[in-house]
């Protein structure tokens, strides 16, 4: 009976394997959370387990009450003098969570999942997550409530009311000790794996970045050779070895994926399963003039490689517009594009839902960069800083826009011509030709083949680097860290949300070590593992 189960396990894995492709999948990262969310972004379900004692709260402000018609309404928009100005004051707030200590436990922890239900997504398909994170401890009166003593925490005290957390910060948050797993429900489901079993599917990200009380990027890598990749890991979940109970600050959070995603590639949408070119006026059954011409040469060209020519002679009527048609993604990093303009290097770029925005006076000139006129260059795009200047309509798990449009101004051009040479003037055009678009989900390390033309000859090196928080001190566009919230604010939150309890038996039993720091033989060592991949085998050639 036993092995029958099993047999009926290998072969649902098995079809999935063959028929899961046929669901929306990943196209870039996947966000857990961005400043200023209310819930988490898409896909992730608003349900959330862990302790007993833990607890979540999401960005709130009274923002949040007040009608979609009169947000953001100005006296000066307003037909009425007396409407206020109302602002979201909670756009750049943390993700709050109160970890408990372990006391009688092994951990505490707190469970965010998602489910496929018509997406597929696989938390080991992904080698990195990145989060900004920060630690604040409680108040003496909350640890009392919560019925925590010195001595419970492992503290050099008497009273808790008497302890200088600041002055002790390096105690305290030795008695901190997080750790970030990833966990599926298919193991946890599965009734031929026992407690031992199912504890050792269960995976620890490696390397964690471990936060401290001051805002830093943590980071935590997921190694493929030592997780499983036979089960759906759907779970993120933080766990708390310590005796110490604290309250974690979460801003930016994502998982990334490694290799880039070729989306254009001689002026054609690769992968037509996930990506639709959408860009505009290329059906010559339309009543408008034609602006995309493909299966193109650039007169230029020694290579002579196929591409898009685009040319208007209307201002920003021309554009490369990729459609993510199927598939689930958060901002990659970097997006790369190779293009030749012929006559002007003024774009808008979108990623997105947001408003495209204009690539030289948001970006390009901020890095005292510029796109060569009449040259072929590829040229690299930090979409991360943009993501970050926005989060919350950019963290969310739907991107799916990317779109290079000229916005050259042919009009003026063509008005200036008109008075000297009216017959140049009516062939006045914007052109230039576009090869190739590639989102790269982790920023390139080798950035020798990317364009690095300077704007001001006179000024600094183009810098095309990915910028850190270092970077956004004081920045015009992107806000540093996300706010620090006091426990009053924090505790007034109408978005707080109620645990579902899931301290289950096995959390005082696990000791703690991590599985999956073993050697790669671990896998091999189980006997049913290599059963199920010889099962495998078998039906395929079955089926």
């Amino acid at each position: 009976m036993k092995v029958a189960k099993k047999l009926l396990l290998i072969a649902a894995l098995y079809k999935l394997q063959c028929f899961g492709s046929t669901l929306p999948e990943i196209v870039s990262n996947f966000a857990f959370f961005g400043r200023g969310l209310r819930h988490l972004p898409n896909y992730w379900k608003d349900t959330i387990k862990g302790s007993r004692d833990a607890e979540v709260y999401f960005p709130y402000n009274v923002y949040d009450d007040y009608d979609e018609t009169t947000k953001d309404t100005t006296v000066e928009d307003g037909d009425n003098e007396n409407i206020p100005k109302i602002v979201d004051k909670a756009k750049n707030y943390p993700l709050v969570m109160f970890l408990p200590g372990k006391k009688s436990r092994e951990y505490s922890k707190i469970n965010y999942y998602f489910e496929n239900e018509d997406t597929y997504i696989n938390l080991n398909s992904f080698v990195k997550i990145k989060s900004e994170m920060k630690i604040v401890p409680p108040t003496a009166e909350d640890l009392i409530s919560r019925e925590y003593t010195c001595e419970s925490i492992g503290l050099n005290c008497e009273k808790l009311e008497e302890y200088d957390f600041k002055a002790n910060e390096e105690e305290w948050l030795s008695k901190v000790d997080l750790k970030l797993y990833a966990e599926s429900d298919e193991v946890k489901e599965d009734p031929d794996l026992d407690e031992s079993d199912k504890i050792f599917f269960n995976y620890e990200l490696e390397d964690f970045t471990q936060p401290t009380t001051k805002w830093q990027e943590c980071t935590a890598n997921i190694n493929p050779a030592n997780i499983s990749p036979d089960y759906v890991y759907n779970n993120f979940i933080i766990r708390n070895y310590g005796t110490m109970p604290v309250y974690l600050f979460v801003g930016n959070s994502y998982f990334l994926k490694d290799r880039p995603t070729v989306v254009v590639q001689d002026g054609i949408t690769q992968n037509q399963k996930s990506f639709s070119d959408w860009s505009w006026y290329k059906d010559v059954n339309s009543n408008r003039e034609l602006t995309y011409f493909k299966d193109e040469v650039c007169p230029l060209d020694e290579d002579q490689k196929k591409c898009v020519r685009l040319e208007s002679k209307i201002d920003g009527e021309s554009a490369y517009y990729v459609r993510v048609e199927h598939g689930v993604s958060a901002p990659p990093e970097a997006v790369s594009f190779r293009i030749r303009p012929m006559n002007d290097n003024i774009f808008k770029f979108k990623v997105g839902t947001q408003d495209a925005f204009n690539l030289t006076e948001r970006y390009l000139v901020y890095r005292n960069c510029k796109i060569p006129i009449g040259e072929e260059s590829e040229v690299l795009i930090d979409t991360r800083s943009i993501a970050y200047a926005n989060p919350m309509p950019m963290m969310t798990n739907d991107i799916n826009d990317f779109w290079v449009q000229s916005i050259s101004r042919v009009n003026d051009t063509r008005n200036e011509l008109m008075k000297t040479d009216p017959e140049a003037a009516k062939n006045c055009k914007d052109v230039y030709y576009f090869y190739s678009l590639t989102l790269h989900h982790t920023y390139p390390t080798d950035l020798s083949k990317y364009v690095r033309s300077k704007l001001d000859e006179n000024g600094p090196e183009c810098r095309i680097e990915m910028e850190t928080h270092d970077d956004w001190v004081d920045n015009e566009f992107v806000t540093q860290w996300p706010d620090d919230l006091e426990f009053d604010d924090i505790f007034s939150s109408k978005n707080r949300v109620e645990i579902v309890d899931d301290d289950l038996n096995s959390e005082n039993t696990e000791t703690g070590t991590n599985p999956n720091k073993e050697s790669n033989d671990a896998f091999n060592n189980k006997p049913y593992i290599v059963f199920c991949l010889l099962s495998t085998i078998l039906l395929s050639l079955i089926f």
